[in-house]
């Protein structure tokens, strides 16, 4: 099976960065953005993602707009907010609504969640 490829699109470098490395440990492929602009211009290339990773705050824009121009780009791609702003996710209103996960993460929760949007059970961490 293919390693499966997630875009995970963060303002804080560090803590991404470290995200992007336990995913990376646990069978993922990882592409990294910290500025919404690029973020925004890698969805329109090949090749897609199976899952988009983004928190409420993306250098340049906000996480909603890289969310709506995932929704036109790829309808099927699930999108997850790892963010300490849920509630403005909440508010948003989205359709359909996304994942949401609170900062801190717990990378055990996180990754359950990874696994459950995909629908694989053999991406769930040991």
């Amino acid at each position: 099976m293919a390693r499966p490829r997630l875009m995970l699109a963060d303002h804080d470098t560090r803590s991404a960065r470290r995200l992007a490395t336990m995913l990376e440990e646990d069978g993922w492929v990882v592409e990294l953005y910290d500025d919404g602009a690029m973020a925004m211009a890698r969805l329109a290339r090949p090749p897609s993602f199976d899952v988009i990773v983004s928190d409420f705050v993306v250098a340049g824009l906000s996480g909603l707009t890289l969310h709506a121009e995932a929704r036109k780009l790829a309808p099927d791609v699930p999108v997850v907010f790892v963010t300490s702003y849920p509630e403005h996710i909440a508010r948003a209103h989205l359709d359909p609504p996304p994942v949401v996960i609170a900062k801190p993460v717990d990378y055990a929760t996180f990754a359950v969640e990874l696994a459950r949007v995909l629908g694989r059970a053999s991406m769930i961490p040991s």
